[in-house]
């Protein structure tokens, strides 16, 4: 972090093993490993990190890169924003620690890993930092689908890849429990596939997950619209 910006840096700190407790509980999992986080003091200054190679856009609130297992992240001025980025960028230090150990680091090639598809990845980022659902989500959702533009899971890209997504492991949390969610992730790890994750852990495919998922959407909310 910058130097000056110590306060900064304790809020961070606090905030992490705050998050890092939440998530070792949800995942009934503990890092191997320490996990380095580089703050930058303004999004203009993070846009230039090298920590990556890729070129940061605007509107990305935070990087964690899977090599080095590190999280980048600005502060932009909203302490609240901060704290749910720091949340949401350790859910996946975490994952990829639980998923990939060191496994980066040696020569296999990408497809021996499980790679989790984005609406998984980022849902659960979400559903963790968000705490479950929040009034965010429900208005994204309530729109998608009201108006017919929540594509399937498979679809599900971009921003609805979060909202869709946090959906999803909402759905998943109430019908299945809560601890199907690290049981998908390990189940993955073994199977290589999402699709054999889920049918092992939920024991539907990820068609039916996904019918039934907007069907419960629809069930929510157009009676609202009636």
């Amino acid at each position: 972090f910058y130097k000056g910006e110590d306060t900064l840096a304790t809020f961070a700190a606090k905030t992490l093993e705050v998050a890092y407790t939440e998530i070792k509980e949800q995942l009934n999992y503990n890092l191997t490993e320490r996990v380095p986080v580089i703050l930058y003091a303004s999004h203009g200054e993070f846009e230039q990190t090298n920590v990556i190679s890729d070129i940061i856009p605007e509107g990305v609130g935070g990087v964690t890169e899977a090599f080095k297992n590190r999280m980048t992240i600005p502060f932009t001025g909203s302490y609240e924003e901060f704290r749910h980025v720091l949340h949401h960028e350790l859910t996946h230090a975490v994952w990829f620690n639980l998923l990939y150990g060191n496994t980066l680091r040696s020569i296999l090639s990408a497809e021996a890993l499980f790679q989790p598809p984005l609406w998984f990845a980022e849902g659960y980022a979400e559903f963790s930092s968000r705490h479950g659902w929040d009034l965010e989500a429900d208005m994204y959702a309530r729109d998608a689908i009201t108006e017919g533009y929540m594509p399937p899971l498979e679809y599900l890209d971009g921003f609805l890849a979060y909202k869709g997504g946090q959906s999803t492991l909402e759905y998943i949390s109430e019908k299945y429990g809560e601890e199907k969610i690290p049981e998908i992730l390990n189940k993955g790890k073994y199977h290589k596939t999402m699709e054999r994750a889920i049918k092992s852990a939920l024991g539907v495919s990820i068609q039916d997950l996904s019918d039934d998922w907007q069907k419960d959407l629809r069930r929510v909310y157009w009676p609202e619209i009636a």
